[in-house]
């Protein structure tokens, strides 16, 4: 008696046990229960010619009932063979989207939120992290209180309103400025997060009060240089990621 890795049984022609028929029946029962791709039924029908497989009749003797069971096993063994490999499960290549683990095809999961393979479904915890992200950054915004930055008072700057959000690289400023003396292009001090320039430009990228886009500038060093009255307010209001 042969056993395949399978466990399935093939009997020597001299043996004529009807246990082993009946083990690969339950062999091929639980395979077909417990599996969820199989060689389509379709198939079946191209496992060998009519005439190859005889059909059992009444004239048959025990020895060649046998005959005729063990071919018609041992030709359904080979077919099996050919159709479900350890890469072909019937016409379902193992390949895109899917993966073999401990001998069984499983769809492919992505499990972290950083790959570029397209042909991966993501898995349902992560589907739950990137919900848990989307509501911790909607959360953040929809917070009232701003970070209020401290200001170097004496050149002239008061803070009168608002202040900054920080969400990762992303900030968000939404503020006023009040001069409590005319500033005349006097560098001011502060730790607002506006992005440092390579060179002097216009605060013209956010939204500043009074039209005064031309008169207010961040240098080289992160100070905020202004050209305006006594009394007179800066609304800063923007967003930006840093590089």
């Amino acid at each position: 008696m042969e056993t395949t890795n399978n466990g399935v049984q093939k009997a020597q022609f001299q043996e004529i046990n009807i246990a082993s028929f009946n083990n690969n029946a339950a062999v091929l029962d639980e395979h077909i229960s417990n599996k969820d791709i199989h060689v389509k039924v379709c198939n079946i029908a191209g496992i060998a010619e009519s005439d190859e497989l005889k059909q059992i009749d009444c004239t048959d003797t025990n020895r060649t009932l046998w005959g005729k069971i063990k071919k018609t096993i041992s030709v359904l063994i080979g077919h099996l063979d050919k159709a479900a490999s350890e890469t072909t499960l019937g016409h379902i290549k193992i390949g895109t989207g899917l993966e073999m683990q401990d001998g069984v095809a499983k769809v492919k999961i992505v499990n972290d939120l950083t790959t570029n393979d397209s042909e991966s479904a993501m898995s349902a915890a992560m589907g739950g992290q990137l919900k848990d992200n989307f509501m911790s950054i909607k959360n953040e915004l929809n917070k009232d209180a701003f970070i209020v930055p401290p200001l170097v008072m004496e050149k002239g700057l008061t803070l009168v309103s608002g202040g900054y959000l920080q969400i990762g690289k992303m900030t968000y400023i939404n503020i006023q400025l009040k001069a409590t003396s005319a500033i005349n292009n006097i560098p001011v001090s502060y730790s607002l997060p506006i992005p440092k320039a390579g060179q002097i430009i216009p605060l013209s990228a956010f939204q500043l009060a009074n039209g005064l886009a031309q008169r207010c500038f961040v240098h080289t060093n992160g100070d905020l240089y202004a050209n305006i009255a006594e009394n007179q307010r800066i609304a800063i209001a923007g967003s930006y990621v840093a590089v």
